[in-house]
């Protein structure tokens, strides 16, 4: 069963021509393809990085099912969120405090749970990747591969992946990079194998997310998806 909770890797780009304040994201299953649900990100910058994002779902009918909002105040890779998804009320919610990140999650009959991680160079949480996606796109070799601690806010833990860059996948399209992240936990593997996200690297946008996302379907589980993305006032 699809249990394990992983915050959409909603990767965005730079403010004030350096990227969309709005963009979109449509979300398919990925074994039957059907349209399962839509986002909406509107965000702010700092330079290149992001500062602020509130995403918003919806459904097929256009009725929002859950929100989460980020604000990266003194680490890039480590943000301030609040997830909840309305159709359950449950929670999740993110601080960082000096050297210490917390990691609370609440029920939908209001239980607690609270967790703190000390704060470490390669851990990154949700938006937090696209952060360091961003500082390090031009440095990585093709098939480099590099460590990342990534945060699961539902367990409130961070378990170990392998980033991998892939580079350009399509020969005739250099813009369009790709990335993958394998997860080495054997357990977490029966859940999920990896997440794939390919970015154009002259915009420095997400343009496509395969894998686990933070939303459950009716039995609990999480969707396994492919989310393709759209910017309507321009990149």
């Amino acid at each position: 069963m699809k249990k394990i909770i992983f915050l959409t890797l909603i990767i965005l780009s730079p403010l004030a021509f350096s990227g969309p304040s709005v963009f979109k994201g449509s979300a398919i299953e990925s074994e039957s393809k059907k349209p399962i649900y839509d986002e909406s990100h509107q965000v702010e910058y700092d330079g290149q990085l992001v500062k602020k994002v509130i995403t918003t779902y919806t459904n097929s009918s256009g009725k929002e099912i859950a929100k989460l909002t980020s604000i990266f105040n003194s680490n890039s890779q480590l943000p301030d969120t609040e997830f909840i998804d309305l159709r359950t009320g449950n929670k999740e919610l993110t601080s960082l405090k000096g050297n210490d990140y917390k990691i609370t999650t609440i029920s939908s009959a209001g239980k607690k749970k609270e967790g703190t991680l000390s704060v470490k160079d390669n851990l990154v949480c949700g938006q937090g990747y696209h952060n360091y996606i961003i500082k390090n796109l031009d440095s990585f070799k093709l098939n480099e591969k590099r460590e990342l601690k990534f945060i699961i806010p539902s367990m409130r833990d961070y378990f170990t992946f392998d980033l991998t860059y892939l580079g350009a996948l399509n020969k005739d399209n250099q813009d369009e990079v790709t990335f993958r992240l394998d997860i080495t936990n054997w357990i977490l593997k029966m859940f999920a194998d990896k997440i794939q996200v390919t970015y154009s690297k002259k915009d420095k946008v997400l343009l496509r997310y395969e894998g686990l996302t933070n939303l459950q379907n009716d039995k609990g589980d999480n969707y396994d998806a492919i989310l393709t993305y759209s910017f309507p006032q321009g990149r």
